[in-house]
């Protein structure tokens, strides 16, 4: 098993055995999470092309962009399967209708296991060659920062079933 499939995996299981009484909050938390990921990424770019000062990185240090950037396929792999997905499921008591959940379960899981499999093939090419993932950064192109939305809106899917909260603005 490929290493964001395996974190996907583990942290559906470690969610088995600590089951969610809520799903709003969660899913509250990983749209917190993925908003600072994907503004990282921005100012990440922003260093990269001379736009701000190392000051300007929240996540890593200039010394360590590219440990964070290796590391953030597996993180989001395992958002996905240790609180997206198991999120959903708790948002009955959240008010959420239970068919209404039970209709985007199988979309969602879809989803997101194709994402963790982009998410592997990033992983894989940034560890290869990181500099390829700023080159691409610089260029507009980036493998990254598409995946971070494709998760946030895979969370603002989840989110919609929720009475009180629609999206993770």
């Amino acid at each position: 098993m490929r290493n964001c499939q395996k974190s996907f995996r583990d942290a559906i299981l470690e969610r088995q055995q600590h089951p969610l009484h809520s799903g709003l909050y969660k899913l509250r938390e990983v749209c917190w999470d993925l908003g600072i990921i994907h503004r990282e990424l921005d100012n990440i770019n922003d260093f990269k092309r001379g736009r701000i000062s190392e000051w300007g990185l929240e996540c890593c240090t200039k010394d360590d962009i590219y440990v964070w950037l290796r590391g953030l396929p597996e993180y989001i792999a395992q958002l996905l399967g240790g609180k997206v997905l198991p999120a959903l499921e708790a948002l009955v008591a959240d008010g959420a209708s239970p068919a209404e959940i039970e209709a985007l379960r199988p979309w969602l899981r879809d989803q997101a296991a194709r994402l963790v499999d982009d998410l592997e093939d990033a992983r894989l090419d940034i560890r290869r060659a990181v500099g390829r993932e700023y080159d691409r950064m610089r260029h507009g192109n980036p493998l990254l920062q598409p995946l971070v939305e494709r998760a946030i809106r895979l969370t603002e899917e989840a989110l919609s079933l929720a009475p009180s909260l629609r999206s993770c603005d």
